[in-house]
């Protein structure tokens, strides 16, 4: 039996044919996709919490709040 990989996942990085500064390319590449996703999950969390705090409010528009109205007293949106 060979021996035992115990992080399989990053095995690629022990490949022969592959340059070292490909794989740091690699990995920086990652990294900054994460960090970009959770820059930008932030700043949606954080307007979120924003608006309900009260520091601004969004209005939806008229046609969508009319439709919304006329679903909640029992009446569709759908005309037949």
């Amino acid at each position: 039996m060979g021996k035992r990989r115990w992080f399989p996942s990053i095995s690629f990085v022990r490949e022969e044919n592959t340059e070292r500064s490909r794989i740091r390319i690699g990995f920086t590449a990652s990294a900054a996709g994460i960090v970009a996703s959770f820059l930008v999950l932030a700043i949606v969390v954080s307007l979120f919490a924003a608006n309900l705090l009260g520091y601004f409010q969004l209005a939806l528009p008229s046609v969508l709040m009319n439709g919304l109205t006329d679903k909640s007293q029992g009446t569709s949106l759908m005309v037949c």
